[in-house]
């Protein structure tokens, strides 16, 4: 990897994902 920052980052966004992933899954956000 030419940026160490990136994995961080990477890492960062795929956690963020999952969160909300794991937030819709559940706590269902009303229509």
């Amino acid at each position: 990897s030419c940026c160490p920052g990136w994995s961080a980052t990477a890492r960062s966004q795929l956690t963020a994902t999952s969160a909300s992933q794991v937030q819709a899954i559940l706590l269902p956000q009303p229509p």
